[in-house]
């Protein structure tokens, strides 16, 4: 994995909104002989981040010299489409899903481009989508196509638990970020779920289809779950929907609180900035658009005696830009920087000030 120059360019981005700004900090391409779309990425440490691609491969990328450092790779791999990083002793572990399986990297030592994983397991029975590390590192929780919802206690391997199923594809998973032992679940059922791994229980069920008013088994632009971003506090979460809006809701009232379109089709990817209300989203248009989901209040009121109908408040669009294929994530880096993956080889750490 030969170093890369970065490349930096300025792309500063004015809302008529809000004073915001999103530079293209630093573009992260495919190495020599490697290829595919850029499916995943994880933050590692404030200036490492991983990403897994169509390639089967996984690389490390140093943010300071802007070149991938480590690579890791299994002869003849699937394409990896999730990515979970957990520390452990003096060095850390990174999780990648290529197929049904889950597998096991050192990060702490090894050669340059390793081939030989510390783990892996054989979870799924069909292709997994998305794998988190939860529970302090003493489990994962991987969901697939299957719709199926498993945890996996790295103490005890060979024993996966079946949490639930979603009822169509499984698409995503979100850590909690102020309980760790629980995730939400997104899917084509057009339904995001809540659960307590470390209870091995559903918490509660969103039929998201319901929250904007769709007709059951509708076929155009249907508002499926591609993914889910819990808020820094832990009280509410943000879904990137099949219609091409997010919907922002509420984890203790069990309730839609806004709704935005936001991208003229399928949302791929959401993910919060952490200490804030600011999403950024992506999406197969080929844009990125970095929103406020505080409820904006129009401040006009309805004619006394009169009752509308129940519409849900809106988001502001802070900042908005086009990038180099269609999206397939976005993930935060820290409270200020946040990474987009395409369907290009390359990956681009994108700095926002608010």
């Amino acid at each position: 994995l030969p170093p890369l120059a970065c490349l930096a360019c300025l792309c500063a981005l004015v809302s008529s909104v809000a004073m915001t700004s999103v530079t293209a900090a630093q573009t992260l391409g495919s190495a020599r002989g490697g290829g595919g779309s850029v499916n995943c990425a994880c933050s590692l440490q404030p200036s490492l981040v991983a990403t897994g691609g169509d390639d089967g491969g996984v690389r490390l990328w140093d943010l300071r010299q802007g070149r991938a450092v480590r690579g890791f790779r299994l002869p003849g791999g699937d394409e990896v489409l999730g990515l979970a990083y957990a520390e452990a002793g003096e060095g850390g572990r990174l999780y990648a899903s290529v197929g049904r399986r889950v597998v096991e990297w050192d990060t702490s030592a090894g050669p340059l481009i390793a081939s030989e994983p510390r783990s892996q397991w054989l979870v799924a029975e069909d292709e997994i989508n998305a794998v988190s590390v939860v529970c302090n590192g003493a489990k994962l929780v991987t969901v697939d196509d299957s719709g199926a919802v498993r945890a996996l206690a790295l103490s005890q391997p060979d024993q996966c638990k079946l949490l639930g199923r979603h009822q169509n594809v499984s698409s995503s998973c979100s850590v909690n970020p102020a309980n760790d032992g629980e995730v939400l679940t997104g899917g084509m059922d057009c339904a995001a779920v809540h659960w307590n791994v470390a209870r091995e229980e559903c918490n509660f069920r969103f039929a998201l289809g319901a929250a904007v008013g769709s007709q059951a088994g509708q076929i155009l632009n249907p508002p499926f779950v591609s993914d889910v971003s819990i808020h820094s506090t832990g009280q509410r979460f943000v879904t990137g929907m099949g219609d091409g809006a997010i919907i922002v809701l509420d984890l203790i009232r069990r309730e839609a609180i806004l709704r935005e379109e936001i991208h003229s089709c399928a949302v791929a990817s959401v993910t919060y900035m952490p200490g804030s209300h600011v999403v950024v989203t992506g999406a197969a248009d080929r844009t990125v658009r970095v929103v406020d989901t505080r409820p904006e209040s129009t401040g006009k009121s309805g004619k006394k005696g009169k009752r509308k109908a129940k519409v849900l408040p809106s988001a502001k669009v802070l900042g908005q830009l086009g990038v180099d294929g269609k999206v397939n994530v976005v993930t935060a880096l820290d409270a200020e920087r946040f990474l987009v993956g395409t369907t290009s080889t390359k990956a681009t750490v994108f700095a926002v000030r608010l």
